[in-house]
């Protein structure tokens, strides 16, 4: 949760993003386009109380502006929303993403050891891809840390049965909860 969706997804989605709505030429849409293509598509009913809120690409550090939930239900709708803009020249970063979003396949409840060896290769080639697709930007911590999944894989299964993101579901109620009692 901490790794991928606060840290890589939301990063790689601002240097795309940014990319295409600043630093091509002519920019593929614009922020508050984008925004609304994102509020207006359909999420169904499963996904609708994870809908994305606006993107910020403006603020400091690498965050969009979203939770966890909110980024991992961006990150798989994007190539929906606007995979129909892309142009050719835009499948780089487009694949960028699509790489990413294989390599997060590790949140399956079962891995078997050829999924294991398999996200090992998919990580090293999403890590090729991202020098490729952006050679002035640097790889963050929370990039290194995905290397070390193989082996957690291996040695505690799923990766969806140790992560926090439970854990941080309920401490939110519970805060929600101390506040109201302060009321």
């Amino acid at each position: 949760m901490h790794d991928l969706l606060e840290g890589v997804v939301q990063y790689e989605i601002k240097l795309v993003l940014s990319y295409l709505i600043s630093d091509r030429e002519p920019a593929l849409i614009t922020l508050n386009q984008l925004n609304k293509e994102i509020a207006s598509f359909d999420y169904g009913s499963t996904e609708k109380s994870n809908q994305p809120s606006q993107i910020k690409l403006n603020s400091q550090g690498n965050a969009i502006g979203q939770k966890a939930m909110q980024s991992w239900c961006l990150i798989r709708h994007l190539p929906l929303i606007i995979g129909h803009l892309l142009e050719e020249w835009d499948m780089p970063y487009f694949e960028l993403l699509l790489q990413l979003l294989d390599c997060m396949d590790i949140f399956s409840p079962k891995v078997t050891h050829g999924l294991i060896a398999k996200l090992g290769i998919l990580i090293v080639d999403h890590y090729t891809k991202f020098h490729e697709v952006f050679p002035t930007y640097s790889l963050i911590p929370k990039h290194h840390f995905m290397v070390h999944y193989p082996t957690c894989l291996r040695k505690v299964g799923p990766l969806i049965h140790v992560w926090c993101m439970r854990y941080e579901a309920k401490q939110l109620f519970l805060s929600n909860c101390q506040l109201l009692s302060k009321l």
